[in-house]
């Protein structure tokens, strides 16, 4: 499988989201409280966000772990 991520980082309220290429399904989504408590902690930074395809799809299948973690 094959993701896109749209991410609104520059927003007051962030949002990401990922979806699948082929369906254009959302099968995941973060708001702001999320999103800036893990830029705070590092485990998310926006050069995540804008690797090269490959590089891009590995942080994804990171990202999936993580929405199995409490906020």
């Amino acid at each position: 499988m094959t993701y896109i991520v749209n991410a609104w980082l520059e927003r007051e309220r962030p949002q990401l989201q990922v979806t699948d290429r082929r369906t254009g399904k959302v099968v995941m989504e973060w708001g702001a409280e999320r999103l800036k408590s893990m830029f705070a902690t590092g485990e998310l930074c926006l050069a995540d966000l804008q690797a090269s395809d490959a590089q891009l799809q590995e942080t994804i299948k990171e990202l999936f772990l993580l929405s199995y973690r409490p906020s």
